[in-house]
Formats: C-alpha cells, structure tokens, sequence
C-alpha cells in the first residue's frame, strides 16, 4: 500500500513536471509560430487574391494558380532549377568527396589544407555573384586573361545563352564544395579504425578497403550532405540574382529570382506569393521522394 503511494505521487510530481517543462520550450514554439508557420498561412491565403501593394484587394480563387499551372514559361523556370540544382549537387558532392579523401590521406599540412578549404564559404552568396562577375568579365576579366595566355579558348561567360547556367554552376561549385568537405573530411576522422585493422590482417589492399569499408560507412553521412545542399541549391538565389539577374533572355532564371520579380518589380505581390506556394509544393514532394529513397537506402544498409 505504502509503495502504491509512494508510486501515485512520484507520478504526479512527473506530470506537474511535465507541464511546467512546456513553459521552457513555450517562447521557441511561439518564435518559430511568428517567423515561420504564420508567413506561410498568410502567403497561402495572399495568394487566392490580386494584390498589387495597394489597398485593393480582389479576391480571384484559384486563378493564380490556373495561370501560372498552364504557363509553359512558368516550367521553364522550374526545370531551370532543377537543371542548377542537379548539377551544382552531382559536382560538389562528388568533388568534395574526393577532395576529403586526398587531404584526409596526406601526412602533411593537414590543417592547412582544411584552412584553406574554409575560406570560400566565408563569404556571403552576393559577394561572391559580384566577384564572379568581375572575375568572368569576357573584355577585363582575370579568367580569360589567363586562358588567353596559355593559348586556351575563352568564354563570354555569364554574357551566352550556353554558357550561362554552367557559370553559375560553376561559381556555386567554388562556393560550396568546401561546406561538403568539411562534413566529409569530419565523417572520414570519425570512422572507427578496427574494420580497417582486420581488413589489413586479412590482406586486404587499400582500393577493397575504400570500397568495402569506407564507402558503406560513409553512406548515411553523404545521404544527409546531399539532402542539405538539394534543399539549399533549390532555394538559390544571391548568386543568380547578383551575377546575371536571370538573364540573358532569362536562361538562369530560377524559382527565387522569378518570385522576387514579380513581387518587387512589377508589384503583384499575391503571384509571387502563389509562385512560392507551387514551389514549395514541388518542394515538398521532391524532399519527401528522397527522404523515402534514403530510407530504403539505411534499411539495405
């Protein structure tokens, strides 16, 4: 009997406790209500009318959406993204990994290899839209002055239909491979050495070791880098902005530049607002597409 209530008020200490536990987490839920859950609410609701910054405001149902679903311009722009974020992706995972892997292996300057990789990411994304352009310059820029000098052929650039998504890619390559490595090369110092130890008693060579070894314990950390840079490379925006603006004739035009446009520049708030709200829809589907494509990674693992 005694130990019964003993056990009754040891449970309702927990559950006073639990309550005043809210009251700790109660101003982040509220922050992150303020900041993040309300401006969506009010981005969808915004985006069922005709605002254009003034007092007036129509309400058009779903007519944004009717129009910008049956705008094949509006596609572009998306498969745009989507063609940037494919590539800056595949390129600076890949170079990352490898450039973790050679530094990783080195006996020397280590740390001064990893300083070195740091640098790019400490800039901000306009910064380096504006140093790109400076750099890239077809008539003054650095880079053709010193292919010019080897003898190999030069480029125009941001200033080409062809040529002016891969500059981005490019640029956002420079950018954000360091934050790939960083994770990686940490990854890789973290890996337990007692597989390895084996592996050698059991003659294993280096090439079987990275293969069966590193690579499957490496796989859930690059599953979350590739996640992380997919989020970050759809939502892109300083650097297309600053460096080309979406130009020429629109072929780096993304999801960000055309939302920011419609809303800012020609003052129709509400379709740049239904803009986003598509998005994120596409958004959504593609993260949860992979979040399910990972997890059936994990469970093979």
């Amino acid at each position: 009997m005694a130990y019964h209530e003993i056990s009754v008020k040891d449970d309702n200490k927990q559950h006073r406790k639990g309550i005043f536990d809210i009251f700790y987490v109660l101003p982040a839920i509220i922050t992150l209500g303020l900041i993040s859950i309300y401006p969506i609410i009010y981005s969808v609701f915004m985006s069922f009318f005709n605002w254009d910054w003034g007092n007036r405001m129509d309400f058009v149902g779903f007519d944004n959406y009717i129009m910008y679903i049956s705008d094949p311009n509006f596609f572009r722009v998306v498969a745009q993204t989507l063609y940037f974020t494919i590539g800056a992706v595949l390129i600076e995972v890949i170079l990352g990994f490898i450039i973790a892997i050679v530094i990783n292996n080195l006996s020397f300057g280590l740390g001064f290899f990893r300083t070195i990789m740091m640098v790019p990411i400490m800039f901000s994304g306009i910064i380096v839209a504006l140093m790109s352009k400076m750099l890239l310059d077809p008539t003054l820029g650095v880079v053709n002055y010193l292919l010019n000098v080897v003898g190999l052929p030069t480029s125009v650039w941001f200033g080409n239909a062809t040529t002016a998504m891969p500059s981005i890619i490019l640029v956002d390559t420079w950018w954000r491979t360091p934050f790939v490595f960083i994770i990686i090369s940490a990854a890789l110092r973290s890996l337990p050495v007692e597989p390895y130890e084996a592996a050698e008693m059991d003659g294993a060579n280096r090439v079987q070791k990275f293969r069966f070894l590193t690579l499957p314990m490496l796989k859930p950390v690059l599953i979350i880098v590739i996640l992380l840079r997919t989020i970050d490379c759809l939502k892109v925006f300083e650097i297309v902005y600053g460096a080309t603006g979406g130009g020429p004739n629109q072929v780096t035009e993304v999801i960000q530049t055309l939302a920011y446009r419609t809303g800012f520049k020609f003052q129709q708030m509400s379709r740049s607002m239904t803009i986003m709200v598509i998005f994120s829809i596409i958004f959504i589907l593609i993260i949860l597409i992979y979040i399910r494509l990972s997890n059936r990674t994990r469970r093979d693992l």
